[in-house]
């Protein structure tokens, strides 16, 4: 996937052409000195452009789900909040590694609950009327003890935690918020 470099004083397009960038949908950005640092969802990583040849310069593997980035240009360190594994990454941008993994999801306060960090729901369809077996796969799912299929805001369904909390999905129809859906039993 290429990208473009608007030059704001000539309000000229450079296009960036790489095939090892991959993003997908919105992706963070974060500008330092001549570099942007642009984060790719679905590989995991962060590609390096220098701004002035328009070229990339380097793309080094993050923790999954890489959707914040910031500079911290006294250190030289980047801050990348990875939503996959929940971690706040500080990557050294002299060696592009990571130093340090900061746990940006769990709490010690009472009463708190981390959602579970689920990575597939297979199958994510299914027509009405049938019987399937759904196969979630991913991590922190001690505690959850049911699911259950509720309607959302928008009055289409979606698939909750049995501890509270969505978990994406999208099946059922129609109804009030929060609500159980008939139509979808377990």
């Amino acid at each position: 996937m290429d990208f473009f470099v608007l030059d704001l004083g000539t309000k000229t397009f450079t296009r960036v052409a790489t095939d090892t960038w991959h993003g997908m949908g919105t992706c963070a950005l974060a500008v330092n000195a001549n570099n942007v640092y642009v984060t790719n969802q679905m590989t995991a990583s962060v590609t390096v452009a220098d701004l002035v040849s328009g070229a990339v310069a380097k793309t080094f593997p993050v923790d999954p789900g890489p959707m914040s980035i910031s500079v911290n240009s006294a250190t030289n360190q980047l801050l990348l909040l990875a939503e996959g594994t929940g971690t706040l990454d500080v990557v050294d941008l002299a060696s592009y590694s990571i130093m340090t993994r900061i746990n940006a999801g769990d709490t010690n306060r009472t009463g708190n609950f981390t959602m579970p960090l689920i990575s597939s729901i297979v199958p994510n369809t299914a027509a009405a009327g049938s019987n399937l077996t759904i196969t979630i796969a991913g991590r922190g799912f001690q505690g959850v003890q049911n699911i259950a299929f509720t309607f959302t805001t928008n009055g289409m369904g979606g698939m909750g935690g049995g501890m509270g909390g969505g978990m994406g999905g999208g099946m059922g129809g129609g109804g009030t918020m929060g609500q159980s859906d008939p139509n979808i039993q377990i």
